[in-house]
């Protein structure tokens, strides 16, 4: 470790230098590859700056200067990749703080913006019925609906609107109008009371415990008019077929930013009811509901195995 070797060098040499052991990395963002610390002992491995004035007095608020990585860098200068150069010394650094270790230096998890590759994340998402304490910020919900609008979608058209409600008053109001029309349909299919009782709690247990719920909306304004049903009908599928994708981006760019999401079918089944209780006009179809907060802890059980003979079949 850099510890051990700053110790040796002090019992031997009688002197406190700094250490850093290097490694060569190549970096997600550019081409070729640059010395960096993995070890460090007696420097900060970080010098963070912000609040402090520049040259020209100028109040510094992002600037964390990795010291250990540069000092790496440097030294690859003068070691090489083929000179068997063991070491160099760098003479005359100046710095100030506590010796900080080079493990400072890796990102958070959370903070990773390089963590897995595009594919993986949406591999990785899950849909998540239960959630950790906290609210869901307005920027993450903003950044997930302009994602939500990359989808495809006929004719050049924007057919989408997304309720977002983020009010406890609006969340409820929507759940008891789906829940009243929901009753009055069980009720009218002669479910036991019991039966319904029991829907209605395992549907709200979802919708009821998250802090935003968001009611994405199609409408079919632009749709070609055709005389026969067939070509009618494939012209209304293509706008459900674009309200679906766009449900898919925004449950993908929730993920992303590190927060849970569950679609549930609900407001397909109450239009009339879910268009009053949100004030939305005539002409808007109600494509379900989403349920957005924060992960609970743990990892979500693992996703069943994909036969893929059983979904795919190349011709």
């Amino acid at each position: 470790s850099a510890e051990r070797i700053r110790a040796g060098l002090g019992e031997r040499l009688g002197l406190a230098p700094a250490v850093v052991i290097t490694d060569t990395f190549g970096r997600a963002w550019r081409s070729g590859v640059v010395n960096v610390a993995i070890g460090c002992a007696g420097l900060p491995a970080l010098v963070d700056l912000r609040g402090t004035p520049d040259d020209r007095g100028r109040i510094l608020e992002a600037t964390v200067v990795a010291l250990a990585d540069e000092v790496a860098a440097a030294s690859g200068l003068v070691i090489g990749k083929a000179s068997r150069t063991p070491a160099a010394l760098v003479r005359g650094l100046a710095f100030r703080g506590p010796s900080l270790p080079a493990r400072a230096l890796v990102r958070a998890p959370e903070d990773d913006l390089f963590r897995s590759s595009p594919l993986e994340a949406i591999s990785s998402r899950r849909t998540i019925r239960s959630f950790g304490p906290g609210g869901v910020p307005r920027e993450v919900l903003e950044e997930a609906i302009r994602a939500a609008c990359t989808a495809p979608a006929p004719h050049h058209t924007r057919p989408w609107m997304f309720s977002v409600l983020e009010s406890p008053g609006a969340r409820r109001g929507l759940r008891a109008a789906m829940a009243a029309a929901w009753r009055a349909d069980l009720e009218r299919d002669g479910v036991p009371e019991a039966v319904i009782a029991r829907r209605l709690a395992r549907s709200d247990a979802v919708l009821g415990a998250a802090p935003v719920l968001i009611v994405p909306w199609v409408r079919f304004e632009g749709a070609h008019p055709y005389p026969d049903p067939e070509r009618a009908g494939a012209e209304r599928e293509m706008f459900l077929l674009s309200g679906g994708a766009a449900i898919q981006n925004l449950l993908l760019a929730l993920h992303a930013q590190g927060f849970a999401s569950a679609w549930i079918s609900s407001t397909l089944f109450c239009q009339e009811e879910t268009r009053a209780a949100l004030g939305v006009e005539e002409g808007w179809r109600a494509l379900g509901t989403v349920a957005v907060g924060r992960p609970p802890e743990g990892e979500p059980p693992p996703r069943p195995a994909l036969a893929l003979e059983e979904v795919a079949r190349f011709l």
